[in-house]
């Protein structure tokens, strides 16, 4: 038996410890808010810098912004956002949650784990040095070291991929031909991408709430389902105890019918062997690598004259 590798949650003190840190060019062409003489400008593809928890897999900071990777525009402000209240980002960007980003969770990590680039040039380590924050450098092709921002940078960019101008990176003619013409159907500006990213980014952390799978006991020791199904609901739409029953019922069902489906009849045949059938009879003798049935040689007799062998 072979021993367990481990997770990049072993190496975390707890919730607040590590920070992991990544960007994504935005695979989605942009526009300006205004337009000149009624034509629109394209500004390019946007940088996403998003800020994830080690321990809590949580998403607590984002930057999203037009230009290359840098540490003062990028790496600087997405930190500043996952150690500071969101409340004014999520007033800017018309999100009116304040469940979302808990106050309480706003905290000083000790350690920041980022990629080899700006993120670990010599502005980014001295001034986390001056805040007393350890700076982790990755190794080369080692995304699978951090698991958590990696996969979620590539769903968030998933959840956008059929807006209009952008596409997605997988290697087929559709998604080539769609990042061709992706200046041409561009729409969108920097300030709706950055708010159906952060409403992604919710979403994502709704859904790391399990406590609405559990049942919930009343103080004689009864479990309440309905206390259940009101808790499940209001976790992002998730699944209640009445959901679940439906569905095994559901799956029960489809079980039963199933098996009480009557079998076939004898000598009767069904449409594949017909199908046999008809390429044994049309084919040559040394394509045949099979000798027929009793049935099929019996329909091939009555058929044909004689039987193929």
């Amino acid at each position: 038996m072979q021993p367990r590798r481990g997770y990049d949650t072993d190496i975390s003190g707890g919730v607040g410890e590590v920070y992991d840190i990544d960007r994504t060019p935005f695979n989605k062409e942009l526009v300006c808010r205004w337009t000149v003489e009624g034509r629109t400008i394209n500004v390019g593809k946007a940088t996403a810098m998003v800020v994830f928890d080690r321990e809590s897999k949580k998403a607590i900071g984002w930057k999203v912004y037009v230009g290359e990777e840098s540490w003062k525009e990028g790496y600087r402000l997405a930190l500043f956002c996952a150690m500071t209240s969101k409340k004014r980002h999520l007033e800017r960007l018309g999100i009116n949650d304040p469940t979302t980003f808990p106050e309480d969770e706003n905290s000083v990590s000790a350690f920041v784990y980022v990629d080899g680039g700006p993120g670990a040039s010599k502005s980014g380590p001295g001034a986390l040095q001056r805040c007393r924050i350890d700076i982790k450098k990755a190794p080369p092709n080692r995304p699978y070291w951090k698991p958590t921002v990696e996969g979620s940078l590539g769903h968030a960019q998933a959840d956008q991929a059929t807006d209009a101008g952008a596409y997605d990176r997988r290697n087929r003619s559709r998604s080539k031909a769609k990042k061709r013409t992706a200046k041409l159907f561009a729409a969108e500006t920097v300030f709706e991408l950055e708010k159906k990213l952060v409403e992604h980014l919710i979403a994502y952390n709704r859904a790391l709430d399990k406590r609405h799978l559990l049942y919930w006991e009343t103080p004689d020791g009864v479990l309440d389902e309905l206390e259940r199904d009101r808790r499940g609901n209001s976790n992002n739409a998730a699944a209640s105890a009445y959901d679940i029953k439906a569905w095994t019922l559901h799956l029960t069902a489809l079980s039963i019918v199933n098996n009480s489906k009557k079998p076939k009849r004898p000598g009767r045949l069904s449409r594949r062997q017909w199908d046999r059938i008809r390429d044994v009879a049309g084919a040559a003798p040394k394509q045949q690598r099979k000798r027929p049935s009793k049935e099929e040689s019996l329909v091939l007799t009555f058929t044909f004259g004689s039987a193929q062998k």
